[in-house]
């Protein structure tokens, strides 16, 4: 008997205008790491007109503007995040915890009937150390195979992590992955690596769906931009690497029994 999906997805408006959403979202976090709207675009399989549209609306509609052009340096200036646009990510990420703790609890609730869409890189895990650092909580887990991740939470998530006794789901959602060859792997400057081999690959309707193998860890599952994809030469059988950055490392407490 098949089993139908949850589909839990969301979005903000300003003023009867969409304003952030997940496409959004990431585009900020890329120009956030790489200083560059272009590499940002770049990134998402997007076009510079499309990243640079998409920046112009949110500055427009938010209170102060989230990113702005940087004159001078060594490479001709470039491109950052104000401080409103990184408390946006702040507040998008506490937003998100929300809906996937929702769409978590709402799989048991329908006694296991209901299978929830994308949660795959899903892993049981336990809080290695916490810490308040730049408005943020830098949390280190540990999972099954050896696997070490840092995750950043909001501040006000501190009570949770603080009281987190009947156990931890590390939740990583398969379009925050960015697939590496392994020779690249040091220059991406992400912290949370994972290293497999390529055991699936499927074509889906504007990305490809690839599957590494990690061993005792497990599997993981990356969506890759179908534009991005062929440049990366990998196959089935090959060594990759899917890496992301601290902000998409979701913690889903719940208990021991799920």
């Amino acid at each position: 008997m098949k089993q139908d999906s949850l589909v839990g997805r969301f979005w903000t408006k300003k003023d009867g205008r969409n304003y952030l959403g997940e496409g959004r979202i990431r585009l900020l976090r890329n120009i956030m790491d790489t200083g560059s709207i272009s590499k940002a675009a770049k990134m998402m399989g997007m076009s510079y007109k499309a990243a640079w549209d998409d920046i112009d609306a949110m500055n427009k509609l938010a209170d102060a503007p989230l990113v702005v052009r940087v004159a001078g340096g060594k490479e001709g200036g470039g491109t950052k995040l104000t401080e409103a646009g990184v408390n946006t990510l702040r507040y998008f990420d506490s937003l998100q915890l929300v809906l996937e703790q929702f769409m978590w609890a709402s799989h048991f609730m329908m006694d296991g009937g209901l299978s929830v869409d994308g949660m795959k890189n899903c892993f049981r895990g336990k809080i290695e150390s916490a810490a308040k650092k730049d408005g943020y909580i830098e949390v280190i887990t540990s999972g099954a195979g050896g696997m070490k991740l840092v995750s950043f939470l909001p501040e006000d998530a501190m009570p949770d992590v603080e009281n987190m006794k009947d156990g931890l789901l590390i939740r990583i959602l398969p379009k925050r992955l960015f697939l590496i060859s392994p020779e690249h792997v040091k220059g991406v400057g992400m912290r949370n690596i994972f290293a497999g081999e390529i055991n699936s690959i499927r074509k889906r309707q504007g990305y490809v769906e690839v599957v590494l193998d990690m061993g005792a860890a497990g599997e993981i599952t990356a969506d890759v931009s179908s534009e991005i994809f062929p440049g990366l030469n990998a196959s089935i059988g090959a060594q990759f690497c899917a890496a992301c950055q601290e902000f998409d490392v979701l913690l889903l407490f719940c208990h021991s029994d799920v």
